[in-house]
């Protein structure tokens, strides 16, 4: 269930910032750079405090023990405006970001996905360095290609 106060209009307007306004972002570019750095903003607005992970646009905001991981990672291919690969997802997690009172969440935002889940790699080998409890942390949800297609659940291990 959303909260209450969830905002399509707000969702809709990152998508536009990410997509319209930024474009194409791939992995590294000042596109890229430009999305991260909108996403630290809009994080620290909702009252998160985000941090780097081994780069600064490979960020990461917690609340609580971080039992549970929510991502979406912030590049795109090149040449495209990645809407649906990946700016609906991290638009998504923005709007939670203002609206969920749970507080045993990490928000992450991973780059250089498309160039080997490098963002994601990071993260995932260093979780000591970010995560305030690695041991409590029991369910990470990659947010992909939202918006497209059918339900597909893969890589379950």
């Amino acid at each position: 269930m959303l909260p209450t106060d969830f905002d399509l209009d707000r969702v809709l307007k990152h998508l536009d910032v990410l997509v319209v306004e930024i474009g194409p972002r791939p992995s590294p570019s000042a596109a890229e750079s430009e999305a991260s750095a909108y996403i630290n903003a809009q994080l620290r607005e909702a009252g998160w405090t985000p941090q780097s992970v081994d780069r600064p646009t490979n960020q990461v905001a917690c609340r609580g023990t971080g039992r549970r991981v929510f991502l979406a990672h912030i590049d795109t291919v090149e040449g495209s405006p990645g809407a649906v690969d990946n700016a609906a997802a991290v638009a998504i997690l923005l709007e939670l970001a203002r609206t969920s009172p749970v507080q045993d969440l990490c928000l992450a935002f991973p780059d250089a996905e498309e160039r080997g889940l490098k963002g994601s790699l990071h993260m995932a080998r260093d979780v000591a360095s970010w995560h305030p409890q690695p041991e409590a942390l029991d369910l990470v949800v990659s947010s992909e290609l939202l918006g497209q297609g059918r339900t597909a659940v893969l890589g379950l291990n």
